[in-house]
């Protein structure tokens, strides 16, 4: 196992796109207010305190993703591994994929959202209020205000917890 660090500084007022891949590395960052976020790991972390982009797509094989603060549309995907993150608007479309892990997903306070959810191997759990709420244990329909964005949350094998 290697210690080697690699740290990147942007300018403050880098505000184009941005593209990481590694094989096997931790990314981590403070805030990122860029136009386009593309992050592929094959195996290591991923970690945004805060992310306004217009689009961002996160992608990791083995890691964990945690972004609690995000804005724009917004398609994560890991194969092994828990995604923890915190919408605020403006966005439309979100998509959270795991085929093994864990997806938590909140504050949704004051957000309109259609919510679609669904595990396979797993529960959905939702802790607030909502316009309208179908929840199956492992399937969920949800209107959040009047619904104006969308939101699909996927999980093979792990739970689903939202949050108010």
């Amino acid at each position: 196992q290697s210690s080697l660090l690699l740290e990147i500084l942007l300018p403050e007022n880098y505000n184009n796109d941005l593209k990481f891949t590694s094989s096997s590395a931790d990314f981590e960052a403070e805030i990122f207010d860029i136009n386009s976020l593309k992050v592929e790991s094959s195996s290591g972390n991923i970690g945004i305190k805060e992310l306004y982009a217009k689009d961002s797509k996160i992608v990791t094989s083995s890691g964990e993703i945690r972004i609690p603060l995000f804005t724009g549309n917004t398609f994560i995907t890991s194969s092994s591994g828990d995604v923890v993150v915190g919408p605020t608007e403006p966005f439309n479309e979100i998509k959270i994929t795991t085929s093994s892990g864990n997806i938590e997903i909140g504050p949704l306070g004051g957000l309109s959202l259609d919510v679609k959810g669904t595990t396979s191997s797993g529960k959905i759990s939702y802790e607030g209020s909502a316009t309208s709420i179908q929840n199956n244990y492992d399937h969920l329909f949800m209107t959040l205000g009047d619904g104006s964005y969308q939101m699909d949350l996927t999980s093979s094998s792990g739970n689903i917890t939202i949050f108010e």
